[in-house]
């Protein structure tokens, strides 16, 4: 089991680094560091739920939790690079 909670993280980062590129085409679009902005907030809003989620420790929460923070990781690392040109 420990290796499912551990192995949640990578997976959860592949799929947000693959979603963060439909997440962040409106900021390319538009106004550059406004939408990247709230894409930060609702990244961070995600990672916030999450940890609030591994804190439950009943059943498949914290596999669920530590699955969004890999989202969100992967996520943040797709959207920084475009944010920093």
């Amino acid at each position: 089991t420990e290796s499912v909670v551990t192995g949640c993280v990578p997976i959860g980062a592949m799929i947000g680094a693959l979603a963060a590129q439909y997440y962040s085409k409106s900021s390319v679009e538009g106004i550059l560091k406004l939408y990247f902005r709230n894409c930060f907030l609702v990244t961070n809003f995600l990672a916030l739920i999450s940890l609030g989620i591994c804190l439950i420790k009943i059943g498949a929460t914290i596999i669920i939790g530590r699955l969004i923070v890999g989202i969100c990781t992967g996520i943040f690392s797709a959207i920084v690079p475009l944010y920093i040109n």
